[in-house]
């Protein structure tokens, strides 16, 4: 008698790795490259405001517009954020992604007549809106897809702060006028976010959108507003059944498991509440599959911005003198877009573990006191410990925070839970960067209070 061979041990924990309606294999394609242009779409209007500094220096000495455009975005961006996570899902995906970057449009084009103040203020304020509508959109179709979808997304972000810098430089040298400069770096940032707009057409057109409901159709309205076609009794399932018997031959058994099927999927819907027009059970069943992943890249970011780049450019090399903070947030930004990479890459077809992320998440919390000791007292200030810490820190940064994108989508089945997912995790992800950005401004009082700045002790 032969001795039964044990079953590989199944993961519980994921429930969808790769979508259903698409080919087994995962590989790069036309999709995740669209993506990836659209993830670094929709951080490049707020990456060019900050980018333009020196000219908003100029036309509002004594302003500080730097911090209050920061603010302003922050809050516009956090307070959309939230209200696309509780309605977004009653727009059409399409309507969404393309009213969302023709608002980034609009901002980039309308800050090169303005000459106010109160006037960039608001812009900034659409450009958080504009943010929320198409990070959200961007990563609920790409969750929807695989992994590395995702990643590229990521890949995205990580690129947008190198391509706008590039961008920022290459724009002044060639215009000697602020002004004029300015106007040309505005002006090319909004011909990559109408590629963006064209994109999203075009991936419409792929068989990776192909399942996707039509959008931006009286048909796709109707869906979202009108609700879902009604579901099917068990009689009129079983009648049809019967009337497809020779073409599917499916006897009495077979049957029966269908209806089963059926009634288990039909159930949670009819148990579904909503509060206000909220899916209050979608959004609470969602965030307790996903909740530590989201978690996680709540946690990442937090930690980011509580010493980058507050903390980091206040250290300080003889050697180096000015160069050195400057150097110091070049080497993050470029080890960061690295992390994602190979995160993207090692996670394209398999997401990681829930274990693999909390041991990469709660790792990084180790290099925080070495930056601060950089800083206040200056018991490090070796050049190279920095750019150690910095390449460190930035690589971990987007290797966690790729991690964490690309795994929540798959805890849950079904599209409309995935496309939920990423707007949950989006808005935990902003939720980290506010949270970090305040313990930040709370590191600086400590300083304060114990005998020095961050310049100096």
């Amino acid at each position: 008698m032969s001795t039964p061979q044990p079953q590989a041990e199944a993961k519980p924990e994921i429930v969808s790795p790769r979508a259903s309606h698409l080919e087994p294999e995962v590989k790069w394609d036309s999709a995740a490259t669209v993506l990836c242009g659209m993830g670094m779409g929709f951080l490049l209007p707020w990456n060019a405001f900050m980018l333009a500094a020196d000219y908003f220096e100029e036309l509002y000495p004594g302003e500080h517009a730097e911090s209050t455009f920061a603010s302003a975005n922050m809050a516009a961006l956090l307070g959309c954020m939230f209200v696309m996570l509780l309605y977004g899902t009653k727009m059409p995906v399409g309507f969404r992604t393309v009213f969302g970057f023709a608002v980034l449009l609009a901002s980039l084009l309308l800050a090169i007549p303005t000459k106010t103040m109160g006037m960039h203020v608001f812009l900034v304020i659409t450009v958080g809106l504009g943010d929320a509508l198409t990070q959200g959109s961007v990563y609920g179709f790409a969750g929807q897809l695989s992994p590395l979808h995702t990643g590229a997304v990521m890949m995205g972000n990580g690129a947008s702060g190198f391509m706008v810098s590039g961008l920022r430089l290459i724009t002044k040298a060639m215009v000697s006028s602020l002004y004029g400069s300015f106007a040309l770096f505005f002006l090319l940032c909004g011909v990559q976010i109408a590629a963006c707009i064209a994109g999203w057409f075009v991936l419409r057109r792929m068989p990776a959108a192909a399942h996707l409901d039509s959008s931006l159709t009286k048909a796709g309205w109707a869906k979202c507003f009108g609700g879902t076609e009604e579901p099917k009794d068990a009689g009129v399932i079983f009648t049809e059944l019967e009337d497809n018997d020779a073409k599917v031959h499916a006897d009495d058994s077979e049957a029966g498991e269908m209806l089963e099927l059926a009634a288990a999927q039909t159930a949670p819907l009819e148990e579904e509440k909503e509060w206000m027009g909220i899916n209050t059970t979608a959004l609470k069943r969602v965030f307790l599959d996903i909740r530590l992943p989201g978690g996680m890249v709540f946690l990442n970011f937090a930690t980011t911005l509580a010493v980058f780049p507050g903390v980091t450019v206040e250290m300080q090399s003889s050697a180096l003198g000015n160069w050195y903070p400057v150097l110091l947030i070049t080497i993050f930004n470029g080890t960061d877009m690295l992390g994602r990479i190979v995160a993207s890459y090692l996670y394209c077809a398999e997401p990681p573990s829930k274990q693999a992320l909390v041991r990469f998440t709660c790792a990084r919390l180790i290099m925080v006191p070495f930056f601060i000791v950089s800083v206040h007292p200056r018991w490090l200030t070796s050049a190279t410990v920095g750019f150690i810490l910095l390449a460190a820190f930035g690589v971990s940064n987007g290797f966690v925070a790729t991690q964490a994108m690309v795994l929540a989508p798959t805890l849950v089945p079904g599209e409309s839970d995935k496309e939920i997912a990423s707007m949950e995790m989006v808005f935990l992800l902003m939720c980290g960067l506010s949270t970090g950005a305040l313990i930040g401004s709370a590191l600086q009082v400590v300083f304060d209070a114990t005998g020095g700045t961050l310049g100096g002790a």
